[in-house]
């Protein structure tokens, strides 16, 4: 038999979902590295066919695959009997959401007229070697016009995964924010440069954003990341705050404490720099933005975070969501991240 697995709601008004797999294995769990569903992810045996309950809470989202051992050997597979997909770096996982989740608004929508995106190709001697900044520019605005930058650290990522230019494009369209510009930048060491380095941080400013002001006219900046590219976030907006209208930093790796993916280095160069831009935050006039999921096994930090950067700000938001380590969820956070860092400039 072909093996299948297949998600089914146990009740239409409840959050209940039964998983089943038909085949031939000796064990089958689920794949979501979140650290809850990998201790209660171990489907139950009748026969041959395999289940597991999970009880999601209404908004919650997670993606996820199968495993199924057959001779110890773990195949892992997208459930092929659940339609719903989401893509990330390494391909492909399925997706269960509650019966209350909503996605972001602007999926799917059309746009009447879309901005453009050219490559720039910039030497760095802070970081060696040519970097490639991708910059987004809103449609029908001239470029000498002063708009506010936004960095965005795996710009690649975002563009792929979360479809960042078509939520600018709509923003910018209802005007729900004022126009922007974008510069989309990746990493080429990302274990090396997104651990908070000061080299990253000035490249940046340095040597990226005057390459880009020859270009287009620019007012202020925004940062924003996910992962270890929210540590190059709020570094490059802590190393000059004065130039910025905020960060926005979704699922911080703001590690304190040992973390199963990073070494001793990478651990001790951010736990350094958070301790002490902790210690120092940035000015309270600056807006922020922090997103994270409680599936998140960086959630506890991004706590602690959250209570020192909201301490007497006005214009911070700390989101949890019922979500993991994912594109999917970092895309429903754009919007209302650009609308609180982005609404308080005039255009």
């Amino acid at each position: 038999a072909v093996p299948r697995c297949r998600p089914r709601s146990l009740a239409a008004v409840s959050t209940p979902i039964l998983l089943e797999y038909v085949g031939h294995a000796d064990g089958v769990r689920l794949a979501t590295w979140m650290p809850k569903f990998e201790r209660d992810g171990t489907f139950t045996r009748e026969g041959r066919r395999w289940t597991l309950e999970l009880t999601l809470p209404e908004t919650a989202r997670i993606e996820y695959r199968i495993e199924a051992e057959r001779d110890g050997r773990w195949d892992s597979m997208l459930d092929p009997l659940n339609p719903r997909t989401a893509t990330n770096p390494f391909g492909h996982n399925s997706v269960l959401t509650g019966p209350g989740y909503v996605g972001a608004s602007w999926v799917g929508r059309t746009v009447s007229n879309p901005g453009t995106i050219s490559e720039l190709r910039v030497a760095s001697e802070r970081l060696g070697g040519r970097r490639s900044v991708r910059l987004y520019r809103p449609h029908g605005v001239p470029d000498d016009r002063s708009l506010p930058l936004v960095f965005v650290f795996d710009g690649n990522d975002y563009l792929n995964h979360a479809q960042i230019a078509h939520c600018f494009d709509v923003l910018i369209e209802d005007g729900a924010v004022p126009p922007f510009r974008a510069a989309l930048s990746d990493p080429r060491r990302r274990h090396l440069e997104y651990i908070a380095s000061d080299d990253h941080a000035f490249c940046m400013l340095d040597e990226i954003l005057p390459y880009v002001e020859r270009r287009v006219a620019v007012s202020s900046l925004v940062s924003m990341g996910a992962s270890l590219g929210a540590v190059a976030a709020w570094k490059m907006m802590a190393t000059r705050p004065d130039v910025f209208l905020g960060a926005v930093l979704m699922s911080g790796t703001f590690a304190r404490s040992p973390h199963p993916e990073l070494d001793d280095r990478m651990l001790s160069e951010i736990q350094t720099f958070v301790d002490g831009a902790l210690e120092a935050p940035v000015p309270v006039g600056l807006a922020v933005h922090q997103s994270c999921g409680r599936y998140e096994s960086l959630i506890d930090w991004n706590r602690e975070v959250a209570d020192v950067l909201g301490r007497d700000r006005g214009r911070f938001v700390f989101a949890e969501t019922w979500t993991g380590h994912d594109w999917g969820a970092w895309r429903d956070q754009v919007e209302p991240a650009l609308k609180l860092v982005l609404g308080g400039y005039d255009s």
